[in-house]
C-alpha cells in the first residue's frame, strides 16, 4: 500500500510539473511575442507612447498579439490599429 500511495504521490509531482513547464512555455511564447510587436512597432512609428506600451502590456490573447504584428506593415499610424 505504502508504495502505491509514493507511486501516486510521485505520479502527481510529475503531473504538476509538466503543468507548470507547459504554463511557463506558453507565457514565454506569449512574451516573446509582445516583444517582437513592440520591435516592430518602434521600427514602424517611433518611439511609442506610454499609452500605447500600457495597451500592449494589456494584451492578453495570442491571436491580438498576432493580429496586430501582421497589421504593422499596412498600418499608416497607431490609429490605424486602434492603438
Amino acid at each position: 500500500m505504502e508504495r502505491t500511495l509514493l507511486t501516486n504521490a510521485d505520479r502527481a509531482a510529475r503531473q504538476g510539473f509538466e503543468r507548470g513547464v507547459a504554463q511557463g512555455r506558453r507565457q514565454g511564447i506569449e512574451q516573446g511575442r509582445r516583444e517582437l510587436l513592440l520591435a516592430l512597432l518602434g521600427r514602424r512609428f517611433g518611439p511609442l507612447p506610454e499609452a500605447t506600451l500600457r495597451r500592449l502590456q494589456e494584451l492578453r490573447s495570442p491571436e491580438e498579439i498576432e493580429g496586430l504584428a501582421e497589421r504593422v506593415l499596412d498600418a499608416r499610424s497607431l490609429e490605424d490599429l486602434g492603438l
